[in-house]
């Protein structure tokens, strides 16, 4: 269920920062624009660094298991 939530929550940073970024686009806000790059730069960011924990996880776990 963790991973679930965690899952959901970058999604939910990775849509709000682009809203962000086409609501300052369209409106000519550089700041909202810059503010929605960076929060959908770190959702993405975020994504990797929990696929890189559970790919570890993972093989940690077949390692141990091929003992």
């Amino acid at each position: 269920m963790e991973k679930f939530n965690k899952n959901v929550q970058i999604k939910s940073d990775k849509l709000a920062g682009k809203t962000k970024e086409v609501i300052g686009k369209v409106t000519n806000n550089k700041e909202l624009e810059i503010k929605g790059k960076v929060q959908s730069t770190m959702a993405d960011i975020d994504q990797k660094a929990t696929d890189l924990k559970n790919d570890a996880s993972k093989k940690m776990k077949d390692m141990k298991n091929h003992r």
